[in-house]
């Protein structure tokens, strides 16, 4: 078995961090919902955060808590806006700011959607239930968001068949990064499809993609 070190991502950490802080708890089951993990490997993230500094060791209750500076109380030393830089000093969106942004600006359509955020290897062989129907989906990476798109009867589908194509030139070697992800937005009712066309606009616009769409121009 891997080491924590080695098993979780820089980025990886950093979302599980943002979580936690989002959420101002440090528990094993948040960090099993939100990044949908097994027990025993929630486990390792979280005793890794604890050797990493962001949590407290466990209470004689086995109770967690958020170091101090990550608290509400000290807001200059918390995880702002669920943005990163990297090494060029750039705004860095990660994966939780997407959903973020699109739950702000949809608060009161967002029931219409089911949200996945699958790592890129497990697209294809995902059996949710939803997971193929008409939507929105956002490839992104460490370095950012590479490329938003729709598909009007199945976005996994039309998703896969940028790396197939290798479309902009460069998707294909997404198969080949650990840390790349595919979010998606489908829709639990097809004839709500008019929303996928106002999402992806709207995210397209946002989130300023490394391969942006012709269709929008």
């Amino acid at each position: 078995m891997p080491s924590p070190e080695t098993e979780f991502s820089p980025n990886y950490v950093k979302q599980a961090v943002e979580i936690l802080v989002h959420h101002q708890q440090a528990t094993v089951s948040l960090l099993q919902r939100r990044l949908r993990l097994g027990y025993s490997k929630a486990q390792r993230l979280m005793m890794l955060l604890e050797e990493e500094g962001f949590v407290l060791a466990a209470s004689e209750t086995g109770q967690r808590d958020l170091v101090p500076n990550l608290k509400n109380g000290n807001n200059a030393c918390r995880v702002k806006n669920l943005f990163s830089v990297n090494q060029d000093s750039e705004l860095i969106m990660d994966v939780l700011g997407v959903v973020e942004i699109f739950k702000k600006e949809f608060d009161s359509v967002c029931e219409k959607f089911f949200i996945y955020d699958l790592a890129l290897s497990e697209v294809a062989s995902c059996a949710e239930e939803h997971v193929w129907k008409p939507g929105v989906y956002v490839f992104w990476r460490p370095a950012g968001v590479v490329k938003v798109g729709r598909h009007l009867t199945n976005a996994r589908k039309r998703a896969l068949e940028h790396i197939r194509d290798n479309t902009g030139g460069s998707m294909a070697g997404l198969a080949d990064d650990p840390d790349a992800r595919l979010i998606l937005f489908t829709l639990k009712d097809p004839e709500d499809m008019h929303w996928a066309a106002a999402v992806e606009i709207f995210l397209e616009r946002e989130l300023n993609p490394e391969i942006r769409s012709g269709r929008l121009g």
